[in-house]
């Protein structure tokens, strides 16, 4: 790059010169790069290859902005962290991961598969609660 540093916020993919901005493609190939990865995120091969560990991220802000937080998935029956998916906030899911949340407006309890960018996307049903996750489970996991 230009002796500036850049700050990007990448989502799990592979990225290499042909398929992501110059720029991008640039600072993650550039011999001066320092990449900073957040919990749960692995990078690796050439071109690289972003993955999120088996689990979740639940981050502050929608299309995942703001302080981020890593669950990963656990054996059933054992203990969650203390992560909380804000109602303006996002969820980006591991793949072939599934999770439980409690509504904390009701106790309620709603399954995800698939992350969810904005929280205030969801259907009107389940809209204007946090949540927390109480089980997630991955296949890889699975005997």
């Amino acid at each position: 790059m230009d002796g500036k540093s850049a700050n990007y916020i990448i989502l799990p993919g592979t990225y290499d010169p042909a398929s992501s901005p110059s720029k991008l493609g640039n600072a993650l190939s550039g011999g001066t790069s320092r990449i900073a990865m957040s919990p749960g995120f692995e990078l690796s091969g050439s071109p690289p290859v972003l993955s999120l560990q088996p689990g979740i991220v639940a981050t502050s802000a929608s299309l995942y902005r703001g302080p981020a937080r890593f669950e990963s998935a656990r054996e059933p029956g054992q203990l969650l962290g203390d992560a909380t998916v804000s109602a303006q906030g996002s969820v980006l899911m591991a793949q072939n991961v599934w999770a439980t949340f409690r509504r904390t407006q009701d106790d309620s309890h709603i399954v995800v598969w698939d992350s969810i960018p904005d929280m205030s996307q969801l259907p009107e049903s389940l809209k204007g609660s946090d949540m927390n996750p109480i089980d997630i489970q991955s296949s890889a996991l699975c005997s």
